[in-house]
């Protein structure tokens, strides 16, 4: 069965759900920001003290190659449980991970999530620079979501990394739906092999609610909720002959 990641960087959300169903946490700079993080160190503190047995990626922070390998050994020194995320492309859209700098600083045995991912060619650009790495266990999220979003089908991506995956024999990196957009994303990426979805609180708390919801009473609990609201907004409907 697929693990689930939340996906947040709110606090209490991580207090709601780390000790249900969920099998490890991402979190990136736009949802720190949108839970108002200021202090990225206490956060990383903070969020580690709740999740201390689950893995946790933080991503760093810098755009230029050598800033962002500094950050990421002192990400990874938080804990063995931190796994560092670096965004396939930077932003001018180069692969900047080929960048000596990255084999020759990163910490050995560092954990690494590259993300954003939305191509083929980006999942072998990724893998190609894991094999340089000494060791590690790292994780390659591929943006579903997003690709979705472009009209694209996410599941043949997946489906193809999974394949050359398991054609060259890694057996260090995971892959990962990334940008779930509504609960069927679980089957979906189960299905195509994901070994990993992130599920925001609002997908979670849909699942959980949800799971096996018999179709026919979810029929008229939603005729229920039409009729109600109508009764609720006071809404009337004049009929011909009435007027």
């Amino acid at each position: 069965m697929i693990k689930i990641f939340l996906d947040s960087a709110d606090i209490n959300d991580i207090k709601k759900y780390n000790d249900s169903l969920i099998s490890g946490l991402t979190t990136n700079p736009s949802l720190a920001r949108k839970a108002g993080v200021t202090d990225y160190n206490q956060f990383i503190e903070s969020v580690l003290e709740l999740c201390d047995n689950k893995p946790v990626s933080f991503e760093v922070l810098s755009n230029e190659p050598e800033e962002m390998v500094k950050q990421a050994n002192v990400i990874a020194d938080y804990g063995d449980n931190v796994c560092v995320k670096l965004p396939i492309k930077n932003t001018d859209g180069s692969f900047y991970l080929s960048s000596d700098c990255f084999t020759s600083h990163l910490s050995m045995h560092i954990d690494l999530n590259i993300t954003a991912i939305t191509t083929f060619y980006q999942v072998v650009e990724a893998l190609n620079f894991l094999a340089q790495l000494e060791g590690g266990h790292h994780i390659i999220s591929i943006f579903a979501g997003r690709i979705a979003d472009c009209g694209y089908d996410p599941e043949e991506l997946v489906q193809e990394a999974k394949q050359f995956i398991l054609n060259e024999n890694i057996s260090n990196v995971q892959v990962l739906w990334a940008s779930t957009r509504e609960v069927f994303n679980i089957h979906q990426a189960d299905r195509c092999g994901a070994d990993i979805i992130t599920c925001t609180p609002a997908i979670l708390d849909k699942y959980i609610g949800l799971r096996n919801m018999n179709l026919e009473d979810y029929a008229a609990n939603t005729s229920k909720m039409f009729f109600d609201d109508a009764q609720k907004a006071g809404l009337k409907l004049c009929l011909n002959e009435q007027k």
